[in-house]
């Protein structure tokens, strides 16, 4: 079994400080969600290499 699938696997419950983030790359934009595990997640779109956003 590769890391990343023992990393989807596990049953932890998020302690305080936990942050989830994922990145949806493409040529035209990038998608960006944070989460602190608690049910809050914040969603943002920007354009592909707009690093200052």
């Amino acid at each position: 079994m590769s890391t990343t699938q023992a990393a989807l696997h596990r049953k932890e419950t998020p302690t305080p400080g936990d942050l989830y983030l994922s990145l949806e790359l493409s040529d035209k934009s990038w998608k960006l969600t944070f989460g602190d595990g608690g049910g809050v997640v914040s969603r943002h779109t920007v354009a592909a290499g707009d690093q200052t956003r």
